[in-house]
């Protein structure tokens, strides 16, 4: 898998293909970085492109710079589908020198 790298305080949107139709379907980002702490976010997650399944998250420049693996948990009506279905996405998020 490829790692998405974004500078510490970047506040832009990055996006994931989820391979999957997202009709009719809500979807939450987990995030969990190497020290096991978990962000839920439902609210910053957004369906870019419905049939093509693509989700953005707007990153607002406050996440700690580290390693971060990705799970998009999409719901479509009450069926639950994690993707990717085998392994994580991973988001790293790297010091800024400034």
């Amino acid at each position: 898998m490829a790692v998405l790298k974004q500078k510490h305080g970047d506040t832009r949107t990055v996006a994931w293909r989820t391979n999957v139709s997202l009709l009719n379907s809500t979807v939450r980002l987990l995030a969990k970085n190497s020290a096991g702490v978990l962000i839920d976010n439902d609210e910053d997650v957004e369906i870019a492109d419905y049939n093509g399944g693509i989700v953005t998250w707007k990153l607002d420049g406050t996440l700690p710079p580290g390693v971060y693996e990705i799970e998009l948990e999409i719901n479509r009506q009450g069926e639950i589908i994690t993707a990717p279905t085998v392994g994580v996405e991973y988001l790293e998020i790297l010091p800024d020198l400034g």
